[in-house]
Parts: C-alpha cells; sequence; structure tokens
C-alpha cells in the first residue's frame, strides 16, 4: 500500500475518533474565552476610572505644585515670611455692587470675600451668580510692610498678565489698595474700587 494511502486511511480512522459535536465544543471554549477576556477588559476599565477618582485628587492634595509656591518674579527686597507683621492674615469684604464699569460690564459687582491665609495662600468668593469661581490650586500672595505682591486671579480673570503689586494701607478693621504694577484691569478694580472691612 502506498504511502498516501496509509496516510489517507489514519486520517479517516482519527476523524472518526472525534466526536460529532467537538464543533461545537470548540465554539463555546472561544465563546467562553472571549467572554473572560470582556470581562477583563471591563474589570480594567474599571480600576483604570477608579484609580483616576481616587488617585488624581489624592496627589493634587498632596503633591505641592508650581501654582501654589509665591510668584517666581517676586523682588529679591521681599521677606521670606509670607506676613511678617501679620497685618494681612484675615478675612475680610467688600462691597462692589455699584461698583460700575469694568466690573458690572464682566458681571463680577456685588459682594466680595478675601482670605489671607498665614501659609501665603488666598481664599476668594466672587458675588452670588458671577461667571467665575475660586480654582482648586490657590492663589498665593507675599508681604513685606506695606506691599504686597500676589497671583490673585492668575488661573481666571488674569489669566496672562502675570502677578500684581500693591501697597496697602491699613486704618482700624479697613484695608485699602492701591496698585504700583499690575497688568490685569478686573484685578486692579476689585481690589482698589474700595476699601476692604476686616470681618
Amino acid at each position: 500500500m502506498p504511502l498516501d494511502e496509509r496516510v489517507r486511511r489514519g486520517l479517516r480512522e482519527a476523524a472518526r475518533a472525534v466526536p460529532d459535536d467537538a464543533a461545537v465544543r470548540l465554539d463555546e471554549v472561544h465563546q467562553r474565552a472571549r467572554s473572560r477576556a470582556r470581562g477583563r477588559t471591563l474589570m480594567n476599565a474599571f480600576a483604570a476610572v477608579l484609580l483616576l477618582v481616587v488617585a488624581v485628587p489624592l496627589l493634587a492634595v498632596l503633591t505641592p505644585r508650581a501654582g501654589n509656591a509665591p510668584p517666581a518674579s517676586l523682588a529679591p527686597s521681599m521677606s521670606a515670611s509670607k506676613d511678617p507683621q501679620g497685618g494681612l492674615t484675615g478675612d475680610y469684604r467688600v462691597d462692589l455692587t455699584r461698583a460700575g464699569d469694568p466690573l458690572a460690564a464682566a458681571e463680577l459687582a456685588g459682594p466680595w470675600r478675601l482670605s489671607f491665609v498665614d501659609d501665603g495662600s488666598m481664599l476668594w468668593a466672587a458675588p452670588p451668580g458671577a461667571s467665575i469661581s475660586e480654582d482648586v490650586i490657590r492663589d498665593t500672595y507675599e508681604a513685606s510692610g506695606s506691599e504686597v505682591v500676589l497671583d490673585l486671579f492668575s488661573r481666571t480673570l488674569c489669566r496672562g498678565a502675570g502677578v500684581g503689586a500693591y501697597t496697602v494701607a491699613r486704618s482700624g478693621r479697613t484695608l485699602t489698595f492701591l496698585a504700583v504694577r499690575d497688568a490685569c484691569g478686573l484685578r486692579r478694580a476689585v481690589l482698589q474700587t474700595a476699601a476692604w472691612t476686616r470681618a
């Protein structure tokens, strides 16, 4: 018997030994494998989303950021202490409801709040209904004597304008700002239109 015939006979016998439903069983194995792969893909996607939801805010809180550091363009004469006399630290309020332009045109007229924190950061609240709100990264300030340099609104109203430098006059519970240099007109309007009162 030639070799080809023996190979054919062997293949036929081997084919008879395979159950009739082998193709169905093989399809079931492939479907289970695909189902497991889909399940792993969904679990991986869920894990990635969970990681983003938990890790990103945690990193934002724990990692020092350039936005939280005092502005790099501060004059070299500025003291390393954030508020050496303790004169600015505290909460202040001002009502700019009747401020007129540019605040009225930008829909920023109304009551404002500003807090100078002793770590060199600032918290602020715009009037109700204003189109801006405080950023996650706090604005910063550095005070020396009667001068304060700050990056207030640098990521919102004053994007690209840099820091502003002001002289500060204190009288009792009031605080008055006078711009020394500030390229941001809205920051100037918010700070120096009226005197701020310590809360």
